[in-house]
């Protein structure tokens, strides 16, 4: 499956170094001429057609050894795909392209690492890619704002872009790719995620409208399990679904979407945070954050401490550990006493669920808090022990 050469799809081994000199040339002539139309391509307004018929015209007025349709594909597949990455985002065993270096990419397979064999040209030539990455989808990066988070909405992917000087060894690029459909909870029992009594417990889980918390390290599967958790969910059930960048892509007609506004767009910023507290005026019945990282954690505990049904997920190296997580984050928002938010944290999730390399690993069942006050009474259910 890993590419050997810089086109593999396209062009042979020899010819690999010619055409990675003219492209680099030519992408900036194109991208410069073209800058208008593209971005008109881009949203829809002009028709794809008429942009490859003026590049194919400015390609036959171009000196150079290269075959004009080979070359026309790899500038069209580079401005509006996403060039040698193509075959990786294509495999969808891959969950995270990781390119360290221009000629360094690690990716994920199953919550595998390996290291791929597709490279870029240049350091330069990666630095032109990302930017135009981020300029195709909305965002904004420069010397100055030096890292970007953004959606490609269209592919279903989370891209994390910098540039130096806040990446001192060159530009970087991490792409989280997410399927097109969410798998149901059966499906994940047949890629080995669940085990059969696990499936069973997530259904029922669901049909008791349970507060649940997903927990894993990056790239351990939360968010595949969260999406299928959404779609198991009864059809009545109204959601609301708040995120930093789309990522759970719900296909339920009961699930509304809403991802915080970015401060480069104008206007009043907006955090998770906002999103969870505005959400709750809508008189819905549950409440998603794709992942808490800062002060929504508190909002998403007031939530589930008021009768509402929450669902998120968080980082964490094991089920138990999320209460210290959680703890981290709430303090930033709130100065009650520690016993009280452990009360708080322990009476608004039901269950804790933590996933590694995509396998539930455990389910913590939480029942309060034992009679010091301090430390949460639970039921820990391990996947080896069934």
């Amino acid at each position: 499956m890993i590419v050997k050469t810089l086109y593999k799809p396209l062009i042979a081994k020899e010819e690999s170094a010619v055409y990675s000199e003219s492209l680099t040339h030519l992408l900036d002539a194109i991208i410069l001429n073209y800058s208008d139309l593209i971005i008109d391509v881009e949203n829809g307004l002009v028709s794809e057609k008429v942009l490859q018929d003026e590049m194919a015209k400015w390609l036959d007025g171009q000196k150079g050894i290269f075959d004009r349709e080979k070359m026309l594909k790899i500038l069209y597949d580079t401005l509006f795909g996403y060039g040698q990455l193509e075959p990786l985002l294509d495999d969808d065993s891959i969950s995270d392209i990781d390119v360290l270096r221009y000629d360094h990419i690690i990716l994920t397979q199953y919550g595998e690492k390996k290291v791929s064999d597709v490279v870029f040209e240049d350091q330069e030539s990666l630095e032109r890619f990302l930017k135009l990455i981020v300029l195709r989808n909305g965002g904004l990066i420069n010397e100055i704002d030096s890292h970007c988070r953004i959606s490609d909405t269209k592919r279903h992917l989370r891209i994390n872009a910098t540039l130096p000087p806040r990446s001192l060894c060159g530009p970087t690029l991490n792409i989280r790719k997410h399927l097109h459909s969410a798998s149901s909870l059966e499906a994940l029992k047949e890629q080995d995620f669940l085990t059969l009594h696990q499936v069973h417990v997530l259904k029922q889980l669901n049909r008791e409208k349970k507060n649940i918390l997903i927990a894993g390290k990056g790239g351990a599967g939360k968010t595949t399990l969260l999406r299928s958790i959404i779609e198991d969910v009864d059809n009545k059930e109204r959601m609301l679904i708040c995120e930093t960048d789309a990522e759970l892509y719900p296909q339920a007609k009961n699930a509304m979407v809403q991802t915080i506004k970015k401060d480069h767009l104008g206007g009043k910023p907006q955090t998770l945070s906002h999103l969870v507290r505005d959400g709750l005026t809508m008189s819905l019945d549950t409440y998603c954050v794709g992942e808490l990282v800062g002060e929504e954690a508190w909002d998403f505990i007031e939530a589930g401490h008021t009768s509402h049904r929450v669902l998120a997920t968080i980082h964490a190296n094991n089920a138990l550990d999320v209460f210290d997580r959680l703890m981290m984050l709430i303090q930033r928002r709130t100065h009650l006493s520690e016993t009280l938010l452990n009360k708080m944290i322990a009476e608004s999730i039901d269950v804790i669920i933590y996933v590694e390399k995509y396998q539930l690993k455990e389910i913590a069942y939480i029942n309060g808090l034992n009679g010091d006050g301090k430390t949460v009474n639970y039921e820990l259910e391990k996947r080896e022990t069934l």
